[in-house]
């Protein structure tokens, strides 16, 4: 029996855009051709990928991620996601939980602009005394629809804001997956009709460029 020659571990930390899921959680039956698989998420199509393109090692994508979560959670998994799990490369894909205008609760954002900025830079200190070599790469936030601007004007402009702290943290530091500039030409394309979930597009095109960033930087080759 063949033995393989390396063992390639993606881990992810990411909230509900990298899970499966209904389209309406309390009515999972309903709209079925928008019921996301796993097998259609982007962590899924990323194994395939890195699996077609490493045949001689033993490849894994696991996802730390949880439903809801921020960027805190990034701060708080860290250890796992930069060392305990054996990662061969980190990603880290949060940032529309944090920064979703929600004007009927107590806080407006789950998470203001410069908590946001501490987490991030708690999980790139981390990297740098613990893990300096290894890929980490960190998912931009996705723009929203017309449909959703049309109820809340503002939320792309906050949405660039927030993008923009996690340039100037990871600038030189990590790698910087930066969908708003990538794919702000095709928003309702890449994003689900519920303003910010990804679509079947989304999910492939993720993919596709989490794999290329890999590849690039060493992880699998």
């Amino acid at each position: 029996m063949t033995r393989p020659n390396s063992f390639v571990h993606i881990v992810l930390e990411t909230d509900s855009l990298g899970l499966p899921r209904p389209w309406n959680a309390k009515r999972a039956e309903e709209a079925p051709e928008q019921f996301f698989r796993y097998r259609e998420t982007y962590p899924y199509l990323l194994l395939r990928l890195m699996r077609d393109a490493c045949p001689d090692s033993e490849v894994l994508v696991t996802n730390l991620g949880q439903r809801a979560s921020t960027m805190s959670a990034a701060a708080i998994k860290r250890a796992d996601l930069l060392g305990y799990m054996e990662p061969s490369a980190a990603i880290i894909h949060h940032g529309v939980v944090d920064c979703w205008v929600r004007e009927n609760e107590a806080r407006r954002f789950r998470v203001p602009a410069e908590e946001f900025r501490g987490y991030i830079n708690q999980v790139l200190e981390t990297k740098a005394t613990q893990a300096p070599q290894l890929p980490l790469i960190f998912i931009g936030i996705m723009p929203t629809t017309a449909a959703m601007l049309a109820r809340v004007p503002e939320q792309n402009d906050i949405i660039a804001q927030y993008n923009d702290i996690l340039r100037e943290c990871v600038a030189g530091k990590a790698i910087l997956f930066d969908v708003e500039r990538m794919f702000s030409h095709m928003i309702e394309q890449v994003v689900h009709l519920d303003g910010h979930h990804l679509s079947r597009t989304g999910h492939r095109l993720y993919a596709d460029e989490l794999f290329r960033l890999l590849l690039v930087n060493g992880v699998g080759a």
